[in-house]
């Protein structure tokens, strides 16, 4: 009898204890248990996993050291960590109709801000439709028509407030950085509202001569602007897989004005795996 009025008593002592040991630290027992909850959530959700930079150079220079006959510059951007990576020519490229999204981007804004009306008409068109066309037909009519209507002067001033500080409307000049740069924003919603950002990435998801997206499974979503002309090919994507989501930028440019398009979407191709391997494992 006496053995078990001990062990009560011990017992006792030790729960007095442990809870007095919890009020010093200012925890209830509720505390520690909400506490304990949120760390396991924590464990239960890893930090995303770093670009691997030395690895992702390592594979890329496999693939260029095969194409000696083109310059080549390679942006991503992890949508979910902000990671950015850039490989190769960092120059600012003529960027052909790449830019058409700058533009379709900044017109929307001015919707928002007021100054123009989405059912303005543009050379007799509704400005929705010319729209729709440079960007899924990458009409180069319905583009010259936009740049004419925002002037390459408010353009460049526009491209300077979100952060491009190598695009000039002009002689529509960008580089690979910048490029990203304007996708992850998109995507992100910080330069146009909802309405208008779905409807950039719809018509890009349907956007004609795609060069990333034949590398990956179709399970994957991938919106993009292709730009091309005789000496240059460039493709800029957001991909979406499962929970990854990145912006992929590649440009390339021959030394001469007879491209091999067959060969740029070999290379396009290589590099797009490499790329996705790295952000997917």
């Amino acid at each position: 009898m006496l053995s078990k009025i001990l062990i009560y008593t011990g017992v006792g002592l030790m729960l007095f204890a442990g809870g007095l040991s919890l009020v010093r630290k200012n925890i209830t027992p509720k505390t520690a248990i909400r506490t304990l909850s949120t760390s396991q959530k924590a464990s239960a959700n890893p930090v995303p996993k770093s670009i691997n930079i030395n690895d992702m150079t390592n594979q890329l220079d496999s693939v260029t050291e095969q194409y000696p006959n083109l310059d080549i510059g390679v942006a991503v951007t992890d949508l979910k960590t902000k990671q950015s990576y850039l490989y190769g020519d960092k120059a600012a490229y003529y960027g052909a109709s790449t830019t058409k999204i700058l533009v379709a981007t900044m017109y929307l804004h001015e919707v928002e801000t007021g100054k123009r009306k989405i059912t303005d008409r543009v050379d007799g068109v509704s400005s929705a439709s010319v729209i729709k066309a440079m960007i899924e037909q990458s009409d180069n009519d319905a583009w010259m028509s936009l740049r004419k209507k925002l002037g390459n002067a408010n353009t460049d001033v526009y491209a300077r407030s979100i952060g491009l500080s190598s695009f000039t409307s002009k002689d529509n000049l960008i580089n690979i950085s910048d490029m990203s740069l304007l996708l992850q924003k998109l995507y992100d919603g910080e330069l146009i509202n909802e309405e208008h950002t779905n409807m950039v990435l719809g018509h890009m998801k349907k956007s004609i001569r795609n060069y990333i997206a034949p590398a990956l499974g179709s399970e994957y979503t991938v919106y993009h602007k292709a730009g091309w002309l005789d000496d240059r090919l460039m493709d800029t994507a957001i991909i979406e897989h499962n929970n990854h989501k990145y912006v992929l930028v590649i440009f390339s440019k021959t030394f001469n004005d007879n491209y091999d398009f067959n060969e740029g979407s070999d290379v396009f191709g290589a590099i797009t795996k490499v790329v996705d391997a790295e952000i997917s494992n």
